[in-house]
Parts: C-alpha cells; structure tokens; sequence
C-alpha cells in the first residue's frame, strides 16, 4: 500500500475524524477479553494506534506514516 498515490495524498477531514475517533485503551480491552490476545501484542497495537492519531493529527500522510514504521 506504500506505493499507491493514494498513500501520498493528504488525509480527508473524514478519515481524521475516524482515527481521532480511535479508542486505543478500548480496543485493547476487546483483544484481550474477546480474542484473547497477549499483553506484548496490544502494547504494540496500543502503541501504534497512539503514534497514528499523532501524526495524522500533525498533518503527515499515510506513506509519511508508514515511513516511520517501517524504519
């Protein structure tokens, strides 16, 4: 998905809302009570649904974002 032009485009006010709207902590607790994840996998789920609210709201685009995580 790095490679789609669609990755280098601004992020819409709607897709801002949507990841604004993410509740890590939430989220976790699913994974953990329904599908019975381990702790280890939802720190690093938790941490990066925390990393995309930021740089989403910073401005950065999807591939911007996707750079810093695949370094």
């Amino acid at each position: 998905w790095m490679g789609y032009k669609q990755a280098h485009l601004p992020l819409s006010q709607a897709s801002l809302d949507f990841i604004a709207a993410i509740d890590p902590l939430r989220d976790c607790i699913t994974l953990r009570e329904k599908l019975g994840f381990r702790e280890i996998c939802l720190r690093n789920f938790r941490l990066a649904q925390i990393f995309l609210k930021r740089l989403a709201r910073a401005g950065f685009s999807l591939y911007e974002i996707g750079k810093f995580v695949y370094r």
